[in-house]
């Protein structure tokens, strides 16, 4: 049972740590942490429009799909910033409030299913409208060697 919520509390953090990554880097000019052997050196953006090749019309389709959809994403960020912020505040000083962490966190859930729905919503846009037949397969490898890389993450 211990594991379970270990492996849950990892993947967790993971995908907030990637919803924050979409909000926060998608206009970075340099990223300086490693994914898996290769590493990249600019942001996640460019890493993957390198990695799948993208043309610069399907950097311009992506740039616009990303526009439409940044209010949408910003706002949940902030969002769930704020109620970070609310539960930090819950745990002052030692003093645990449970109803008022409990209450937090039921809103921090409901913003970080948002967060996701808004990710997957434009992952599959730009699947879908801009990435070409051997793009999708080349998005689907790199998805999977993420994935790998998420399960050695929840072995540790």
């Amino acid at each position: 049972m211990a594991m379970m919520k270990s492996r849950v509390f990892i993947a967790a953090t993971v995908l907030i740590l990637l919803a924050g990554l979409v909000v926060a880097t998608a206009e970075t000019r340099v990223w300086h942490r490693g994914f898996g052997h290769r590493g990249w050196r600019h942001s996640p953006a460019r890493y993957l429009a390198k990695e799948l090749d993208l043309t610069d019309t399907q950097n311009q389709q992506i740039r616009t799909i990303w526009e439409a959809e940044r209010p949408t994403l910003s706002k949940l960020a902030k969002q769930f910033a704020e109620e970070n912020r609310n539960l930090s505040a819950a745990t002052a000083q030692g003093v645990v409030n449970e109803g008022e962490i409990s209450r937090i966190a039921g809103l921090q859930g409901a913003t970080f299913a948002q967060l996701i729905v808004e990710k997957e919503h434009l992952k599959a846009k730009i699947y879908k409208d801009v990435l070409s037949p051997e793009q999708r397969d080349k998005a689907d490898a790199l998805l999977a060697r993420w994935n790998l890389h998420i399960d050695q993450l929840g072995k540790l």
